[in-house]
């Protein structure tokens, strides 16, 4: 199976419904036609697995899976690890379950690559573990090369590695070919954790519960293979932490008969500290309970984005509240990219073009005060925060919807419906008025409406100083899209009608429309 089918297998499964071709020839790069042919391809070479993408007629493909387990191997790394990520992340494994030096010239004929792509590898990793955080060295003497023996930062990387391929979609989880945990483990240490959390009525999120379960699977490997913690950074004082610390390890230990050294209790208490943290939601508890260094940072860098664009929303109290648990993850070094997103997030990237540009301008400035080495995945972490909050603001500066005056010449009933119609269709988001008669033009200017519908054409409208959409009282499909559009661009001025940078990026759009 090519890289172009498992892609478009990865963006099916990531659609959770219905994609049509052309969204799957945007996506892929490729023309419909192409799609439908690697569709065929895959139906066939997947018919055995109970693997179908089917088509339905006049709406789009969606994807039926009969075996999970075998999909996610398909969608996984190979053994010809055609994808320098694949190549990547399967060398970053290799290093980690390493003891001693590995020669470089058994890893090319192992990995089936010739010296240059290694070499190319091995500077990428470098940049990826020795640059930024977790900030393990990579240790290279000639054709030999390891991974300085710090136990914390290689857990670390292989929590990361095993959490960006984890699939919320099945409950076997795991996307990496070179899969070092079983289902049964896996099954045994979520049993346990959901018990002391209630128990401790500890909360902790989705992601956080996945975290948690691989960091605990990650620990139980490593110290069968003899990898034990010489030393822990931290220590979490709180005494519930401490005592739910402990009770998972006893619990799991009575099933695992393994020798529990005390610095695992304060390293897994550690971890557990800082999810119960990333999930709290209220403001004043994240400002009583996130640290310090994070609340400074995340205020600099709203900061610096206010003075630059000129957006009130950078003030709200939820962006700083996001922003500050946001970069305690960064430091802790608790974020993880799930691939599944990102083809959802490249379809918000390219309907938020502004929001976009703030996502890489935050990215670029916790880039330089977290010192980390930031890209795309951040500003895909950025966005739907960004997005959020905006929404939030704007329903303030609607208030009680966008003023919409309605003319029409129809009869009470057929007014009736037009307007319900209207309400069904766009709901809070608009407040309108009328309808009035076609005479009343004082009565129109009085409400000052940011829009006028009108169900006749007039040619006295083109005298209004707010756009005016004649329509059909059913509202049909192409009056919907016209009044989107239109509801769209009075939105966008509410919220950036400050922003000196907002009409730059708009000129320059319009230059390049040209």
């Amino acid at each position: 199976m090519s890289i172009r089918q498992r892609k478009l297998l990865r963006i099916l499964n990531s659609a959770h419904g219905i994609c049509t071709g052309n969204e799957l020839s945007g996506k892929l790069g490729i023309s419909e036609r192409t799609v439908r042919n690697d569709i065929s391809e895959i139906n066939h070479m997947l018919e055995p697995y109970r693997i179908y993408i089917k088509a339905i007629h006049g709406k789009g493909y969606f994807l039926k899976i009969g075996n999970r387990r075998v999909f996610l191997e398909l969608i996984a790394e190979k053994d010809n690890l055609l994808t320098k990520e694949d190549r990547i992340k399967t060398l970053l494994l290799k290093l980690i379950k390493g003891n001693e030096c590995m020669d470089l010239r058994e890893l090319e004929d192992e990995m089936y690559i010739s010296k240059t792509t290694l070499e190319n590898d091995l500077k990428i990793i470098k940049k990826r573990i020795m640059e930024s955080r977790p900030y393990l060295e990579l240790v290279r003497n000639g054709y030999y090369v390891r991974l300085a023996d710090d136990e914390i930062k290689k857990r670390s990387i292989l929590i990361q590695l095993y959490c960006e391929n984890w699939d919320y979609d099945s409950k076997d989880g795991i996307v990496l070919e070179e899969n070092l945990i079983s289902k049964e483990i896996l099954n045994q240490i979520h049993i346990v954790l959901e018990q002391v959390l209630k128990e401790y009525k500890l909360e902790i999120d989705d992601y956080g519960l996945v975290y948690l379960i691989i960091s605990v699977a990650i620990a139980y490997l490593r110290i069968l293979d003899g990898h034990r913690l010489k030393n822990v950074d931290n220590i979490c004082e709180e005494l519930i932490i401490q005592e739910a610390s402990a009770e998972i390890w006893e619990k799991l230990n009575k099933q695992w008969q393994l020798d529990i050294e005390p610095l695992e209790y304060i390293w897994l208490g550690c971890i557990l500290k800082q999810l119960t943290v990333l999930c709290i939601m209220d403001y004043e508890s994240i400002l009583e309970k996130v640290e310090k260094k994070s609340i400074f940072l995340a205020s600099t860098v709203l900061n610096d984005i206010q003075q630059d664009y000129d957006l009130e929303f950078c003030n709200n109290k939820r962006l700083f509240a996001g922003m500050a648990l946001h970069i305690q993850a960064l430091l802790h070094n608790m974020i993880s990219y799930h691939t599944q997103n990102k083809y959802l997030l490249d379809e918000i990237r390219i309907k938020n073009p502004f929001l976009a540009d703030i996502a890489y301008d935050l990215c670029d400035r916790l880039q330089q005060i977290c010192k980390l080495n930031l890209g795309k995945e951040e500003e895909d972490y950025l966005l739907p925060l960004l997005l959020s909050v905006q929404r939030d603001w704007l329903q303030k500066l609607r208030g009680d919807g966008i003023k919409v005056a309605i003319v029409s010449h129809l009869n009470s009933d057929l007014n009736c419906y037009f307007t319900n119609k209207m309400q069904e269709i766009f709901g809070k988001r608009i407040n309108l008025n009328g309808p009035y008669p076609i005479y009343k033009r004082e009565a129109i200017d009085e409400i000052q409406p940011s829009l006028i519908l009108t169900t006749v054409q007039m040619d006295d409208f083109q005298y209004f100083s707010v756009p005016v959409i004649t329509v059909s009282p059913l509202v049909n499909e192409e009056d919907r899209k016209k009044i989107e559009l239109c509801l769209n661009e009075i939105e966008t001025l509410l919220l950036y009608t400050r922003s000196k940078k907002f009409e730059s990026c708009r000129k320059v759009e319009d230059t390049d429309e040209q």
